[in-house]
């Protein structure tokens, strides 16, 4: 299990990297993301983080434009 500053520093540094895009980052860190749902408390709050942990970058940015168009 990672901890919640290393997984930041980790994120942080895949932004940062210049020769990384936005689904660059997105796609190396999937893995990660679905890893950290074992640690949710309830099978629901499992089974949810791992259906958002499965998303594609097509579907992710989707739900990203759509949630932002709501503000």
């Amino acid at each position: 299990m990672r901890s919640p500053a290393l997984a930041a520093a980790i994120g942080a540094t895949l932004a940062l990297l210049a020769a990384c895009s936005n689904r660059g980052v997105y796609e190396g860190t999937q893995a990660w993301r679905a890893q950290d749902c074992d640690v949710q408390s309830s099978r629901t709050e499992r089974d949810d983080c791992r259906e958002q942990a499965r998303l594609t970058y097509p579907e992710y940015e989707k739900e990203r434009d759509e949630a932002l168009a709501e503000r």
